[in-house]
């Protein structure tokens, strides 16, 4: 199963699916929007990010990295990201 990081004026969500309205991004371009607080709409392929990241160890590292540090939020608050790093994605 996929996952999609979705950004949308602010808000960060984890779907099986992409944002409807969305441009479709890469991760970093979402990290900067978050950064910049910028208002819009975008998504991003977050189960490949994480396979590109370097699998299911490094994965979870850069998974924790992405949402803790770059982000700034804490990974714990997206349940859906348990299924991505046991591997289910």
């Amino acid at each position: 199963m996929n996952y999609f990081l979705n950004y949308k004026n602010g808000e960060i969500t984890v779907r099986t699916y992409r944002e409807p309205a969305a441009m479709v991004t890469d991760v970093d371009d979402i990290v900067v929007a978050v950064n910049e607080e910028r208002d819009e709409i975008l998504t991003a392929d977050l189960t490949g990010w994480i396979k590109e990241s370097g699998g299911s160890v490094d994965g979870e590292d850069a998974l924790e990295r992405l949402f803790e540090t770059e982000l700034g939020l804490s990974m714990y608050d997206y349940p859906e990201l348990r299924d991505v790093q046991r591997g289910d994605a």
